[in-house]
């Protein structure tokens, strides 16, 4: 996580550092302000340090590479259809669904890249739903409780646009991190499952248990809206598929020749055995 703590008075690529953390994906960032303009360089660095923790993890530098890319092209599709709403100063509810999880489909491509490597794929779908019910939830709650300075900063607030109170959204993020909590005990992830009861518990102690018929009315709304868009995202790389497209392009060519490799980070060194049918 970006270290905001420390005193940084710029952010420079002198400053930037990637500290390991031992997690499976992780790392802390230390020397980055992210309340101060963050130069190019800074980002690539960024982004950068995430692939090199994903081709460890995975054993595969093409696929982290690929996660990023795709992180990072999804992140930047959503952040302009927002501005774009905000520019238009109206969004329907089913737009705001959609456009919640846009913003934050990307923080799911690690967790689920790293169910694949381990041979869960059964439990891609699971973590899928569950996990879009989590940021759904998470969005909600943050459009609702962030609404006044939303207007002072941007001149509107998320419930302006959808023309419904914010007292409706706080309480869609009640309904959504327990009917996400279910998924995700379905699916067996059970850890996943407790934190979003727990979430769901103390959102209500937070925004009450009796909001009143409209404003319960309009989050119940809010909360189907999100989770159809949910099943409408699109899926998360398959890396089975990605590592079939880089075979191929490695394939030997009519004339007999192969085009070049791209070196994976964290391959293992050839074995004695293949050094010798080499030579």
């Amino acid at each position: 996580m970006p270290d905001t703590a420390a005193a940084v008075e710029a952010n420079t690529l002198a400053n930037f550092k990637v500290i390991p953390t031992g997690a499976a994906v992780g790392a802390e960032i230390r020397g980055l302000n992210a309340t101060l303009p963050i130069p190019d360089d800074v980002k690539q660095a960024l982004r950068d340090a995430w692939a090199v923790a994903l081709a460890r993890a995975l054993g595969d530098g093409r696929a982290g590479r690929h996660l990023v890319a795709t992180a990072e092209r999804g992140w930047r599709s959503a952040v302009r259809e927002e501005r774009r709403a905000f520019a238009r100063g109206r969004l329907s509810v089913r737009a705001y669904a959609r456009l919640s999880l846009a913003r934050l489909w990307w923080a799911g491509l690690a967790s689920d890249a790293l169910l694949q490597a381990c041979g869960a794929r059964s439990v891609r779908p699971g973590f899928r739903s569950a996990f879009g019910h989590l940021v759904a939830c998470l969005q909600c709650t943050d459009d609702a409780f962030d609404a006044d300075e939303d207007r002072r900063v941007r001149g509107a607030s998320v419930p302006d646009l959808i023309g419904l109170p914010a007292a409706a959204l706080a309480r869609a993020s009640v309904h959504l991190a327990r009917s996400g909590g279910e998924v995700a005990r379905r699916a067996g992830l059970h850890r996943l499952a407790r934190w979003l009861r727990r979430r769901g518990a103390e959102l209500e102690l937070r925004v009450g248990a009796s909001p009143g018929f409209g404003v319960e009315l309009a989050a119940l709304g809010i909360a189907e809206a999100c989770a159809g868009e949910i099943e409408r995202m699109p899926p998360f790389p398959d890396l089975s598929l990605t590592r079939s497209a880089d075979r191929s392009a490695h394939r030997p060519t009519a004339s007999g020749s192969r085009a070049p490799r791209t070196p994976r980070a964290a391959s293992p060194a050839p074995s004695a055995r293949r050094v010798r049918a080499r030579s």
